[in-house]
């Protein structure tokens, strides 16, 4: 391979130079074909630079390894070109042992014995016949230690619970050392088939050998385990049982599950399978649920299902299931007034099981006051497997003390801010008295108050647990008052007292505002639109009246504009600010125009046409567009734009024979004016 690439090098310089030699001749003809054109002209050399290739490296570009103590031998060239080639170390050494040979060719050799291990980096430099460098490489060399030769046997089965010891671990070297093992001895392997035991060697001489490893395989087999299983005993409808096993063997199990099967006399399967999936120190429990197994004594087997490190046993034991007491719920209940008669709401005993209530007293009585004791007997529809029971509870029995609900006529129940308006006469107060019987006795109170002054009070007869009254407002200003209602209490109910409030709200004074008639542009608001009167009931209200846009302002033309107006009370504390808005319309403003007559003579080259445009405002936009006739025949024109009411417009003369002319001017109108005519006359002497 490396002969091909020499030969190609070679044949690369030869065509390199014949390249040279052609260009040079090539600039000989040309710089005689330009003399003989020129007299004049100078040729000029050309110079011909030949591109030197690039050397191919030294093959191989890496070195192998080597090992202490043992013969190394590689070969190293380069592609050659013909010659004597000198090999050399340039840079850094070789290993100790190991030393470069070459005849002179495009080969050298790497040989030796190394005495010791490491790693040398070295350039080599290979130089041609003229001892110019053809190339300089860098190269890694390796010296390893020897690797030991181990010897380990696969050991013999062993028991789960077996310990490591030196019976399996056992390896041997060629040389002297020490091993260590993972797992290490007294290490207890799970089951398993080729469970992995893994040996390090150390060697004594490390700087002659390295550190080596070996594995086997060791099948540990599963450990014989046995079961007891623990007798339990349930309630009938017991929501769940815990079912328990111990499980043993020559060492503690801890992994696994044990799965507990409740059957009866024919061996039929009762309720769900219950697994135990943690077992700590051999024991294992499970909850089982016994719901409607009925009284009797069943059979439990428990089978360990075994596990990695166990085999699978099984044992049985016993599931006695009782008569169940039936449970009975029966809230204590709430004090009830005097009056009320026993309901479900105070006899609501309850059972889990099917059965009738019996109370003591019976439903309808009325208890008399104080603590009474109410009791129940339950009787089971299911007299095998439940047993009877019984349950008492007490309640108090009090006066009847009615709830005074402050309210209003149309809802008796609900609890209000009563309502009122500042100018109003009166409001009514009323409230309800809610108890266990009707009340029709005793009177309310209502009494109102502002902070600690008392401004009033009114009173008002109980009739079917009602009272109304009343109360004026004169002399009260808008705001918030306290209101006590007190019931003075009966011969069989207590007093009773609550709070509300009542609120005087502002008045709004009415407003009087008609929408007023359409205007033209240029008109100022004035009272005539700003009109507005402000009254509370029949009289008039005194206060401030703002207005937007204010008096004097001059609308833009357009349909619908708003007009607002504030009016701010004098009396702000019995009285709302109020707003109010009218629509007004704009239409443009009518325009009149006037032109004036103008005299020239045949000389001037132009004369100037003015019109001006009035308005109720003053005119500053739009064109006037003059046009000038003889016998009703235009025969000029001309446009101005309006400012300040004027249109001036140059009317060339140019072409008109002196004589009389009808100027005709029309004003075309703009967003705010509308447009208008006018006429004059022209006249050239």
């Amino acid at each position: 391979m490396y002969g091909t690439e020499a030969v190609i090098r070679n044949a690369r310089r030869t065509i390199s130079r014949a390249c040279a030699a052609a260009s040079l001749a090539m600039g000989a003809v040309l710089m005689l074909a330009t003399g003989a054109l020129a007299q004049t002209a100078t040729p000029t050399p050309t110079a011909t630079a030949t591109a030197t290739p690039t050397p191919l490296p030294i093959q191989p570009s890496t070195l192998p390894s080597g090992q202490i103590n043992t013969a190394y031998s590689q070969i190293l060239s380069v592609a050659s070109g013909g010659g004597t080639y000198t090999w050399s170390v340039s840079a850094g050494s070789l290993p100790g042992g190991i030393t470069l040979s070459s005849d002179g060719s495009n080969q050298a050799t790497l040989s030796g014995t190394a005495s010791s291990a490491s790693t040398s980096t070295f350039t080599l430099q290979v130089t041609d016949t003229a001892g110019d460098p053809l190339i300089r490489q860098q190269f890694d060399l390796t010296i390893t230690t020897l690797t030991p030769n181990i010897t380990w046997s696969n050991p013999a089965d062993i028991t789960y619970g077996t310990a490591l010891s030196a019976t399996q671990l056992n390896a041997t070297a060629d040389v002297p050392g020490t091993f260590s093992y993972n797992p290490p001895a007294g290490t207890i392997l799970h089951g398993g088939t080729a469970v992995s035991l893994k040996a390090t060697f150390t060697p004594t001489d490390t700087s002659t050998y390295g550190t080596a490893t070996a594995s086997v395989a060791i099948n540990v087999l599963k450990a014989d385990a046995s079961m007891v299983v623990t007798d339990a005993s349930a309630n009938y409808n017991q929501a769940s049982v815990s079912l328990k096993a111990a499980v043993s063997s020559t060492t503690a199990v801890n992994s696994g599950s044990v799965s507990f099967k409740v059957t009866d006399g024919g061996g039929k399967q009762l309720g769900a399978i219950a697994t135990a999936t943690s077992i700590s120190n051999g024991s294992a429990s499970a909850t089982f649920s016994p719901r409607s197994i009925a009284v009797g004594t069943y059979t439990v087997t428990a089978t360990f299902q075994g596990s990695t490190d166990f085999n699978t046993t099984s044992a049985s034991g016993n599931l006695v299931v009782n008569q169940a007491t039936p449970s009975i719920t029966w809230p204590a209940p709430k004090s009830i007034p005097y009056g009320t008669a026993l309901s479900k709401a105070q006899l609501n005993a309850a059972s889990p099981a099917a059965g009738t209530f019996t109370y003591t007293p019976a439903a309808g009585t009325i208890l008399d006051v104080g603590t009474q004791t109410l009791s129940v007997s339950f009787t089971p529809s299911d007299t095998t497997n439940y047993l009877s029971n019984s349950a008492t509870v007490t309640i108090e029995v009090t006066k009847a003390k009615p709830v005074l609900d402050m309210a209003t006529t149309t809802n008796p129940n609900a609890r209000v801010t009563w309502l009122a308006t500042y100018g109003d006469a009166s409001v009514t107060f009323s409230v309800h008295l809610a108890s266990s019987a009707a009340v029709n006795d005793g009177s309310v109170t209502f009494t109102v108050k502002r902070g600690q002054d008392t401004l009033g009070s009114v009173s008002a007869t109980v009739s079917a647990s009602d009272a109304e009254a009343s109360f004026p407002l004169t002399g009260l200003n808008a705001g918030t008052y306290a209101v006590a209602a007190t019931y003075s209490g009966g011969s069989s109910f207590t007093a009773a007292s609550n709070t509300a409030a009542l609120r005087i709200a502002k008045a709004n004074p009415t407003v009087t505002w008609p929408s007023p008639a359409d205007i033209v542009y240029g008109t100022a608001l004035s009272e005539t639109q700003l009109n507005s009167q402000v009254t509370a009931g029949s009289n008039p209200l005194s206060g401030t009246l703002s207005y937007g846009p204010a008096a004097g302002r001059v609308l833009l033309p357009g349909n619908g504009q708003k007009l607002t107006m504030t009016f701010r009370p004098a009396d702000p504390t019995n009285f709302n600010t109020v707003r109010s808005t009218v629509l007004i319309n704009v239409s443009r403003a009518p325009t009149s125009l006037f032109a004036s007559d103008v005299t020239a003579t045949a000389k001037q080259r132009s004369a100037s046409l003015v019109a001006h445009v009035a308005s109720t405002a003053t005119v500053s936009a739009g064109t006037v567009n003059f046009t000038v006739t003889s016998s009703s025949v235009t025969v000029a024109s001309v446009s101005a734009r309006v400012s300040g009411g004027v249109a001036r417009g140059a009317l060339s003369l140019s072409g008109l024979p002196p004589g009389s002319y009808q100027v005709s001017a029309t004003y075309a109108g703009s967003n705010r004016f509308k447009g208008s005519t006018g006429s004059a006359t022209l006249t050239i002497s």
